[in-house]
């Protein structure tokens, strides 16, 4: 019974998240004459303020006590930078008119990252994973 209730949610879950993918690209074309780094800034602030709200109000003290290792702060780091600048870009896509070539992107960037996994790192997929890459 509790499996079939995660799966139900899994789906609304996945519902939601392609409905706000989906109306995303329409909430920033309506924010075409705000220039995208300007969106880019409000999206990182808010966020942060939002996190640190969230971060208080749960009481999670294994996050800050993450924090305050080196190594972790440095993997942070790198990949608020990489995930800003994958922001900054769509935003800049949808701005200039670019929302087929933007979509189209985000759709071929897991199955470029899962082939490089392959060759660089020689990830081995199972039959399974293989075909679903093979057919995509």
């Amino acid at each position: 019974m509790e499996d079939t209730k995660n799966a139900t949610m899994g789906y609304v879950y996945a519902l939601q998240a392609f409905l706000t993918w989906g109306i995303l690209p329409i909430f920033w074309k309506l924010l075409s004459n705000v220039s995208a780094i300007e969106i880019l800034a409000h999206r990182i602030f808010w966020s942060f303020v939002f996190l640190i709200i969230l971060l208080l109000l749960t009481r999670k003290k294994n996050v800050w006590n993450l924090l305050r290792q080196k190594k972790t702060r440095k993997s942070l780091i790198i990949s608020s930078l990489l995930i800003g600048l994958n922001w900054g870009l769509f935003i800049y896509a949808v701005n200039a008119k670019q929302i087929v070539e933007a979509s189209l992107g985000y759709y071929i960037n897991p199955i470029v990252n899962v082939i490089l996994g392959m060759i660089v790192l020689n990830e081995k997929l199972d039959k399974l994973k293989y075909i679903a890459v093979l057919i995509t």
